[in-house]
């Protein structure tokens, strides 16, 4: 028998397979990934371990996928699949012989205890209850573990009253350490970066549920809204063991006595917390501490003020209120143009750290990629403060709710990111009537033709495999925002005619002998049907002049890309200067609050610069330029689109000469043609473009970019 032959190793028993620790089911997976290049590294990250198990008990997918439901949602093939992903064989030999050689290769480790011979000597911390034997840690509580009920594993009666083991616990992974219940502190929170196999230290108290025993919910898991299940309460009076500030230690010290979860930062796309858009420098700045000094990103300008911010939620708020003193002098914003408030947003933080910050850097402008502060707003820890924190950010620009209706580059309002958050059934109702033009904001869509609704459904589907309470709370805020949107098309609305409709060429209503009735005003012959006259009437009954209609085009983009022709007997093509008066209407020089619009992309992702400059329109290059602040020029000429080949990225420069030479090329053809109609036209085409090339160079743009000078709008002094 191959149990027999000691050249082949017996299959290990189910008991020794569930007593795999954490970091031997993770030696698994590396020993078989050993560049850690595998696909789907990171899925379902904090059942890996215990998936690991399953697989080395020789059970059937059905079998895992039984035995998750009530964990993970997913059939059986989905967990063949991962395990193919992570170099875990499914075939039942190879499956059978990969089993026996991890199983040797981990029993060697000096942790791993079989199940059938744990005793009161064993130092393993059981991680779930679904684990058969494992041996649970002493109590440090001998009068509690006493008195309670008969315990589900098989220990000696007297294992919670025995001293302990004195063998020292290896460092991986830490052990969990008991809390006590204290129900005035239910959301304090102390969050870790370890594996969330039972093994995070917590400071959730127990509730009579198991919303945070259930290491679903761990806070080790890189996008934990654990907090959003409650409201905060009252932070406990700690003033009679509080030292004071004078006498207590100092900063590395304190933290040091507090877990530390680090904020997630995507090096290479450039996002803090998956909102928060910066200039993707390359280096990961997760693990770097407030409390230690380090030098300013010189690609990115990521500071320790910035750590601050980021880390602002595992920090007592006296502490952070004293590192705002002793790090007042630190350049507030990044390169990209991302204030204070950019940073403490996004790490999901309670009102009092908000209030504490106000006394330092209140900037509250859009970054480079059009987010002001509310655009990456984290709502976990505010709760019913919510509605007054946006309240008062509502009244805090002319015009008020400017800061609520804002775009990003991709055409999102804070209200399309905010709504995607999961919140109480309640709030989303509250957040809904607060926010100024909400109907419309709802009916809106991003540069992907996708509305509100849709955004909430994709990030319910995010959420799902993370928390399903979560995804509930996202589920029912569907349900009320499409109940909010009912009572409006219940009147009625409908789309209007409006920007979108004019670039495109639509001239309104036409009768016989001459009579034109507008659709805007609705009013006959009182104007034109030009597209001018039509667009200084959407002006002034005030149609959306920046809103992407549902094929993710802003009417900026439009008039710029789409061809239209006058209404002249010859219907002569739309001059270049004509086209420069629509825009010239659309975004007036007297309003600074329609300079969004020069900066939402495309669906394709280009620019509107980008758009401009390749068609050679010379004169709106000059006009759109002149509108914005002089820091914020150069990152427009220097935008990057994507090239022909994949992975490749061409700069508007770039564009503009490649286009430049092949209208060149046209006119050596028109010789050989002797079309001289077409050759007029090149020349006058190849006349503009020169001039755009040398606006460009005026303003900074280059041939080859550098990802600093693509994005960067802010110059530290």
């Amino acid at each position: 028998m191959a149990s027999a032959n000691t050249s082949c190793p017996p299959l290990p028993t189910k008991d020794q397979c569930f007593a795999l620790s954490d970091g031997q089911c993770h030696r698994i997976l590396l020993h078989r990934d050993p560049e850690n290049s595998r696909a789907n590294k990171n899925w379902e990250l904090v059942h890996q371990p215990e998936l690991v198990r399953l697989y080395m008990t020789m059970v059937s997918f059905p079998q895992i996928r039984d035995h998750m439901k009530t964990k993970l949602d997913y059939c059986y093939k989905t967990y063949a699949n991962r395990y193919k992903d992570w170099h875990l064989p499914v075939d039942r030999c190879e499956r059978e012989q990969i089993v026996r050689e991890l199983f040797t290769l981990v029993s060697s480790s000096s942790n791993l205890q079989s199940a059938t011979s744990m005793s009161s000597s064993s130092s393993r911390l059981p991680i779930r209850p679904l684990q058969p034997h494992p041996s649970p840690l002493p109590s440090p509580q001998p009068s509690q573990a006493s008195t309670s009920s008969p315990q589900p594993y098989a220990v000696p009666s007297d294992f919670f009253l025995s001293p302990g083991p004195q063998i020292p616990l290896p460092p991986p992974p830490p052990q969990h350490n008991d809390v006590p219940n204290r129900s005035h502190d239910r959301m304090s929170i102390a969050s870790t970066s370890t594996w969330s196999s039972g093994s995070a230290q917590s400071a959730y108290t127990y509730f009579g549920d198991d919303t945070f025993s259930n290491p679903r919910f761990s806070m080790s898991t890189s996008n934990s809204s654990v907090s959003s299940f409650g409201q905060m309460s009252a932070r406990p009076s700690m003033t009679s063991s509080r030292p004071s500030i004078s006498s207590r230690p100092s900063f590395s010290s304190l933290t040091q006595r507090r877990s530390f979860k680090a904020a997630k930062h995507d090096a290479r796309g450039g996002y803090w917390n998956e909102d928060l858009r910066v200039i993707p420098c390359g280096k990961d700045h997760s693990n770097l501490r407030w409390n230690v000094t380090f030098p300013a990103c010189q690609i990115c300008g990521f500071s320790q003020w910035h750590a601050l911010m980021l880390q602002a939620k595992n920090i007592e708020i006296d502490i952070f209120l004293n590192a705002l003193m002793s790090l007042r002098e630190m350049c507030k914003a990044d390169f990209a143009g991302n204030h204070s408030l950019h940073f403490l947003m996004t790490a999901g933080v309670g009102m009092e750290y908000f209030t504490g910050l106000m006394n330092w850097d209140v900037t509250t402008s859009q970054n480079v990629f059009g987010q002001n502060p509310l655009h990456v707003l984290n709502p976990e820890s505010l709760g019913d403060n919510l509605i007054s924190f946006l309240d008062w950010f509502k009244g805090r620009e002319h015009p008020p709710g400017l800061l609520l209706t804002q775009r990003d580059m991709k055409g999102r309002t804070p209200l399309h990111t905010l709504l995607q958050h999961p919140l109480d059934r309640s709030m989303y109702k509250k957040v809904l009537e607060l926010f100024p033009y909400s109907h419309h904001q709802l009916r809106s869509f991003d540069t992907s033709g996708r509305t509100a609704v849709t955004m909430m459904s994709k990030a319910a589907l995010k959420i799902k495999s993370k928390s399903s309470s979560d995804y509930r709370k996202v589920q029912d805020g569907i349900t009320e925002t499409k109940l909010y949107q009912s009572t409006e098309e219940s009147q009625g609305s409908s789309r209007m005619y409006g920007f979108h409709d004019i670039a495109r060429g639509a001239r309104g209503t036409s009768y016989i002998m001459g009579f034109f009735e507008c659709r805007i005003c609705g009013q006959t012959n009182t104007h034109s049907n030009s597209y001018l006259d039509q667009m200084v009437c959407a002006c002034k009954f005030g149609r959306d002049r920046n809103g992407p209609d549902d094929t993710g085009m802003t009417a900026a983009h439009a008039i710029v890309t789409q061809e239209r022709c006058n209404n002249d007997p010859q219907m002569s093509s739309e001059s270049p200067s004509q086209t420069a008066e629509l825009i010239q209407v659309l975004i007036p020089r007297n309003d600074p609050t329609l300079l969004e619009a020069l900066h939402v992309l495309d669906r394709e992702g280009n620019s509107l610069v980008y758009n401009v400059a390749i068609r050679g329109f010379d004169e709106i290059l000059y006009y759109i330029l002149e509108l914005e602040q002089p820091s914020r020029r150069r990152a427009m000429v220097n935008f990057c689109t994507r090239g022909q080949k994949k992975g490749e990225e061409i700069s508007v420069l770039a564009a503009v000469s490649s286009r430049f030479e092949e209208v060149l090329s046209s006119i050596r053809v028109s010789k050989v043609t002797a079309d001289h109609r077409v050759r007029h036209r090149m020349i006058d085409k190849s006349n503009r473009l020169t001039k755009v090339k040398q606006l460009l160079i005026k303003y900074g743009a280059e041939m080859t970019p550098n990802i600093t000078t693509r994005w960067q709008i802010y110059w530290p002094s």
